[in-house]
């Protein structure tokens, strides 16, 4: 079963890709680009622990001991505390407003892929804008590698990469036309 880290989960909420958010944190990548914000996802990771529809282990912080195995985070405390959250660093943060002081504390929490990629499913119109850009920057790229580059550049299915690349405008060279830089 793989794993994601809170930074991946929350960037692939937000960009539909889990790398997205640590090079948009780093100045490699422009936020404008994601579809929802950061504070937005937070909250709705937040309230998919609460509702179990998301699993979420991590080191639980006891004073004076190691963490020595990860644990399941309790969905009952994200129940009773609305503005008990998960951070991109992957620890337990309180959202304004409201601190209470004696709560368990995780760190380095980790969720299952499978249920992040549920809960935030890729829409049809990111592959597309995604396939439309690509089109637009190389136009001479082939067909099965422009499929290829989708299905790592967005983690969708090839299939999906497939529709994509046949809703595609008419930009695409018909079948035996030359490969031109003439447009």
């Amino acid at each position: 079963m793989a794993r994601l880290t809170a930074r991946e989960a929350l960037s692939y909420g937000m960009f539909g890709n889990a790398a997205m958010l640590q090079n948009a944190l780093d100045g490699k990548a422009n936020i404008s680009l994601a579809s929802r914000s950061l504070p937005e996802i937070t909250r709705q990771l937040r309230d998919a622990i609460a509702k179990r529809t998301v699993s979420a282990e991590g080191y639980p912080e006891k004073v004076g001991q190691p963490a020595i195995s990860t644990e399941l985070l309790p969905w009952a405390l994200f129940e009773e505390f609305e503005s008990l959250a998960v951070d991109h660093t992957g620890e337990t943060v309180f959202l304004p407003p409201g601190a209470p002081q004696n709560i368990p504390r995780w760190k380095n929490v980790t969720f299952d892929a499978k249920e992040i990629l549920e809960l935030w499913p890729i829409a049809n119109q990111q592959i597309d804008a995604w396939m439309n850009a690509d089109f637009a920057n190389n136009p001479l790229k082939k067909r099965k590698d422009r499929i290829s580059d989708c299905t790592r550049a967005i983690p969708c299915t090839f299939a999906t990469a497939t529709a994509a690349f046949n809703r595609s405008p008419s930009k695409k060279r018909s079948r035996g036309q030359r490969a031109t830089n003439r447009p």
